[in-house]
């Protein structure tokens, strides 16, 4: 049996030009501290990580989840299908069966 839910606490926020890694390590993996990054560029010299940008890289297919509120399960997820991700992508918007899935652990 689960206790009473903790109340929320403030999520530190550093910039990654005033972050070593070692310090990241130390002060927030090991202790498994939540820490939000900011003004950190992982594609370097690619493009930004438009949903253009995973229609071209990530041409693959994905398993799409969609709300269950009747499982008992975490997230109460199951699965909806399968899509090649730039087909996600492309019909969402227009789609009304899919604007209710969603990507999950791809």
């Amino acid at each position: 049996e689960l206790g009473p839910p903790l109340p929320p606490q403030q999520v530190e926020r550093r910039d990654a030009s005033s972050l070593s890694i070692s310090e990241f390590v130390e002060k927030y993996a090991k202790p498994g501290l939540p820490v939000i990054i900011t003004g950190l560029n992982v594609t370097k010299d690619e493009d930004a990580w438009t949903l253009d940008f995973f229609k071209r890289k990530c041409n693959v297919s994905v398993a799409l989840r969609m709300k269950n509120d009747s499982l008992k399960s975490w997230g109460k997820l199951q699965t909806a299908g399968h899509l090649n991700l730039p087909e996600f992508i492309d019909t969402f918007h227009t789609n009304e069966t899919r604007q209710t899935w969603y990507l999950h652990d791809w």
